[in-house]
């Protein structure tokens, strides 16, 4: 064990070791050329596992995830190499690079084993051909289905005729009335103004009115006014002969004034003279599926937005941070991508819809000591594009308090509070006890920063620089007209 730990130490030890600067004569050109672009390799690589974590976060149903987080934290350490490769740049601590390319030699050749297993999983999904079949195979079955009904009309056309055979009609009928009955989709007779003749049990459960109240109107009356119009001119093709049937997707009115989509599948019977007697009407609840179908536009739609939104973030605090002292540097975005992935964190768990004053200011305060802060105000919304700017104001000033304000001295105390103005919001941040307090003479990356964040809330930031400490005047919370 001893043996280990000094060949461990030995790994460590930097003191006969020369950063990777002087490989490049300290040319200041090669020097930041290396470093900023291993900068944002390293920010990029973080990103795009942060992405794929975010969409298997949402999307739990994608087979093989495992193999898709093996893929993040590869990707993550090769991130981790790329920041190592900066640091090293001026401080010559190869034993840790080297540690962390073994780190991520490691995950890199496990992925690439775990992948050939998978590989045959992955080849046996059903291809989108074979889906396409199977959607096809399904269209035939519902064609059959439209032709089993028109058969039934037809049937009851034949009955009708044959009068002689009433015994064996009787008993057809009794037959037919049971599947009409009992079958799984809502079917209904309309005579040709549209008045309901005949309805099944699921046809009123679809619609949501009872069998006594449909036989009293007609489809018009339960009919979307959106829908209606759609609905008739095909009604007009069929009594003209220009149709046989006809399907739509629309809406019925329910009794409780709700909306009820469903698939209308409609055909004409006709008399033995051909001229049209009565429409047969197939009806299908698809409310689930229009709420799916929208549910998953909707969450394409938001992770797109977000994480386009969460990549100009990043690339604007990396503009506006002052670069001039490399570790002020990477140790100022570490922590703006930290409150940023922090934001992101809070709208993810409320599903993207909008946050709170209270828990964006507690989760950055919250690793302070809690006998030096205070923060209280009235529960007020946060707009879901509004998080990520406040939250990184708040990290702004939390930080700054703590190099420079009151925080930075042990009996200092920041208080936080916050009011409802109308259709936006007013928050105050206050310092006390911490050392005296005069105006910078030029306005810092901080400030600039914050100024344009405050730009993104729709609302505005003044700074007072008052003896007994800085208080800050934040609003927001309108969107433009």
């Amino acid at each position: 064990m001893e043996r280990f730990l000094d060949g461990f130490r030995a790994l460590l030890d930097t003191r006969m070791l020369n950063p990777h600067g002087i490989c490049l004569l300290w040319r200041p050109e090669l020097i930041w050329t290396h470093a900023i672009s291993d900068t944002l390799i390293g920010f990029a690589y973080f990103s795009i596992p942060l992405a794929l974590g975010v969409f298997l976060y949402h999307r739990r149903d994608v087979r093989f995830g495992w193999a898709v987080w093996l893929f993040v934290c590869f990707i993550m350490l090769c991130g981790v190499t790329h920041f190592m490769m900066v640091a090293t740049m001026w401080t010559p601590i190869y034993g840790v690079e080297g540690l962390v390319k073994a780190a991520t030699a490691t995950a890199s050749v496990v992925t690439a084993v775990a992948l050939w297993p998978l590989l045959p999983k992955a080849i046996a999904i059903p291809s989108s051909e074979e889906l396409r079949e199977r959607i096809r195979e399904r269209d035939a079955a519902n064609a059959e289905l439209r032709e089993a009904m028109a058969q039934m009309v037809r049937l009851e056309e034949h009955q009708r005729q044959l009068s002689e055979a009433l015994e064996r009609a009787t008993t057809s009928e009794t037959r037919l009335r049971s599947i009409f009955q009992n079958a799984a989709v809502g079917i209904a007779r309309i005579a040709l103004d549209g008045t309901f003749l005949e309805v099944n049990d699921c046809f009123c459960d679809i619609a949501g009115w009872s069998r006594e109240e449909l036989l009293a109107g007609g489809f018009q009356r339960i009919t979307h006014p959106d829908d209606l119009e759609e609905d008739l001119a095909h009604l007009e093709d069929l009594l003209a002969g220009r149709a046989d049937s006809y399907g739509m997707e629309k809406r019925y009115v329910r009794k409780d004034g709700g909306h009820q989509w469903v698939h209308l599948t409609r055909s004409v019977a006709r008399r033995p003279d051909g001229q049209p007697d009565y429409f047969v009407a197939i009806t299908q609840d698809i409310a689930e599926q229009k709420r799916a179908a929208e549910a998953r536009d909707l969450l394409m739609r938001e992770v797109d937005h977000r994480a386009r939104n969460a990549l100009t973030v990043v690339q604007s605090v990396v503009r506006l941070t002052d670069g001039h002292d490399p570790q002020r540097f990477k140790e100022s975005v570490i922590g703006r991508v930290d409150s940023l992935a922090r934001a992101q964190g809070s709208l993810a768990r409320a599903n993207w819809s909008g946050g709170s004053l209270d828990e964006v200011v507690r989760q950055e305060l919250g690793g302070l000591p809690a006998s030096q802060w205070s923060a209280g105000g009235p529960d007020v919304a946060v707009l879901a594009e509004h998080v990520q700017p406040l939250s990184m104001i708040v990290h702004e000033l939390t930080t700054n308090a703590v190099k420079y304000g009151a925080l930075s001295s042990a009996t200092g105390q920041v208080a936080v509070s916050w009011t409802s103005e109308g259709p936006g919001w007013r928050l105050t941040w206050r310092e006390a006890g911490g050392p005296a307090v005069e105006a910078p003479a030029a306005t810092g990356f901080g400030s600039r920063l914050m100024r344009k964040l405050a730009q993104e809330l729709h609302g505005g930031i003044d700074f007072h620089w008052r003896p007994e400490g800085l208080t800050v005047e934040l609003t927001g919370g309108q969107r433009p007209h």
